[in-house]
């Protein structure tokens, strides 16, 4: 593999660590740090909608002055307030970047009262003022197409659009001619910060909408079978990898909730104003427990799975009841027969869990509701027998069922009694052997 070869030749290399080598992710990377600098860099391979992001980032870094060091400090901020890790369950950096882009696609107004109004108030100047960034993959285009073809998710020859304007200047000129009785937005860079952490910390709506730089605009993801329909936290389209979500990394409702926590605390903070509010805003902190990276077998913090000493063990494929790795528990000799299991569950030695006892308990009541009635009824009970019996077939039928389901659920190991941290007890619906 070409990623193996270049971390290979990285530590050999006076000038770079290594830090780690990710080989299993869907574009291999290798992690490194530049020993002189101390500055981080991922290195990948084989990804050629890589270089066209790139270009694309590049051209609206050089579209105004302001938007390099407005990125320079979101990824500072978010970084030393541990929110800039994808592996951690978080934003990954690129994806910062297309949300400090989306941002400046927006005009003033909409940055801090939301999307609601489109019409033109002649009373409010908010409206009358453009956008810093243009969306220039839609930007005065009739339906322009650059089609590549390159490798995704395995399949060869996959076709993707990468068009985007480049002619910035007459991006500007045409821009300019088309709204002359608006003008430009003229904020600093730490006014346009504010309005950022405002705009996604307070107006944008996550659960309803998605951020998207090839439209320029929020797109409601419920709507037409939308593919980021399902994720109910910060939705990122990636410009050019339009079924590629930018935010499915983050963790569930705690890293959503993590992330716009950060959000809220870092703007009261910039309008209080004190000597010393850049230490305050970019004060490191660590990850939530929920959050950090943790190993899938045993679920300790201070190691990954593949070092993990119980790695053999979670990730044995043999048989779980003998230990015999030619076959599994369903094909085992030694394993108990469903008769002598249920003949312990009867007798009490294997305990099951209380929801099926009291189930059972239940059953019981209701048998002797049903004794109770046809002793009161009398001829209803002849002339209703026929539907009673079929009643009752069925009734013992599905008794048979989860009877038999509760079976096959005892005689299967407990994976977490293995490793010592089953916290059931008798009540686990699995062996502890």
């Amino acid at each position: 593999m070409i990623v193996r070869k270049i971390a290979d030749l990285l530590e050999n290399s006076k000038n770079f660590k290594v830090l780690e080598l990710v080989d299993s992710a869907k574009v291999p990377i290798v992690k490194a740090e530049h020993i002189p600098t101390g500055t981080p860099c991922d290195i990948s391979a084989g990804n050629s909608l890589a270089v066209h992001n790139t270009n694309l980032m590049r051209a609206y870094s050089q579209y105004d002055r302001r938007v390099k060091p407005l990125v320079f400090q979101v990824k500072s901020w978010a970084k030393n307030r541990q929110i800039a890790d994808a592996s951690q369950g978080t934003i990954s950096s690129y994806a910062w970047v297309v949300l400090v882009i989306f941002f400046l696609q927006q005009r003033k107004h909409d940055q801090l009262y939301g999307f609601k109004r489109d019409t033109r108030d002649e009373a409010t100047s908010y409206i009358d003022v453009l956008p810093v960034l243009p969306c220039l993959q839609t930007q005065g285009t009739k339906e322009r197409k650059e089609i590549v073809k390159t490798k995704y998710n395995g399949e060869e020859d996959v076709a993707f659009d990468v068009f985007f304007r480049k002619d910035l200047d007459q991006v500007r000129e045409e821009i300019r001619r088309a709204n002359k009785k608006c003008q430009p937005d003229d904020s600093s860079v730490g006014e346009l910060f504010a309005r950022f952490l405002f705009f996604y910390g307070y107006v944008l709506n996550i659960e309803s909408f998605l951020v998207s730089i090839r439209l320029g605009k929020v797109v409601n993801k419920h709507r037409d079978n939308h593919p980021f329909r399902r994720n109910s936290g910060l939705s990122i389209e990636d410009p050019f990898e339009l079924e590629h979500d930018l935010g499915s990394k983050i963790r569930g409702k705690a890293g959503n909730a993590f992330i716009l926590e950060e959000f809220r605390r870092a703007l009261p903070v910039l309008f209080e104003g004190k000597v010393n509010t850049l230490e305050i805003l970019n004060r490191k902190q660590e990850l939530p427990q929920e959050l950090q990276r943790h190993c899938f077998n045993c679920y300790e913090l201070d190691h990954e799975s593949r070092e993990c000493p119980l790695k053999e063990i979670c990730n044995f494929a043999g048989c779980m009841y003998c230990g015999n790795p030619d076959h599994r528990i369903r094909k085992c000799n030694m394993k108990p027969l469903e008769t002598e299991v249920s003949g312990k569950l009867k007798s009490g030695e294997i305990k099951s869990n209380g929801k099926q006892d009291r189930t059972a308990s239940n059953s019981d009541k209701k048998q002797g509701r049903g004794r109770q009635q046809t002793k009161n009824t009398g001829e209803k009970t002849i002339a209703t027998s026929g539907k009673n019996k079929n009643r009752r077939h069925r009734s013992t039928k599905n008794a048979k069922d989860t009877s038999n389901s509760r079976v096959e659920k005892e005689t299967k190991i407990c994976r977490q009694f293995i490793m010592g941290k089953c916290s059931y007890g008798d009540k686990c619906n699995f062996l502890h052997c």
